[in-house]
């Protein structure tokens, strides 16, 4: 899983590692980070269909990870 939050190797990464690692990039935007939280705070509020909120739930924790590993990465 630490491989997906690595940067893009062109030569060694194949397509499907390429699109997850461009999903979980897509997650970790602010814009979309700040949309997943606001759905998930309604959908609370709601109580709508659990799979639903774990599925956006996750969406969020992923590209909160992303954040953190680039965080602690920037670092050293």
């Amino acid at each position: 899983m630490i491989r997906d939050f690595e940067p893009v190797a062109w030569w060694r990464d194949d397509l499907k590692t390429l699109a997850r690692k461009n999903r979980i990039r897509f997650y970790s935007l602010p814009i979309i980070q700040a949309a997943l939280l606001g759905i998930l705070q309604i959908f609370g509020r709601l109580r709508i269909v659990p799979r639903l909120v774990r599925f956006v739930y996750w969406r969020l924790l992923i590209g909160n990870w992303y954040l953190g590993y680039r965080a602690g990465a920037g670092a050293n």
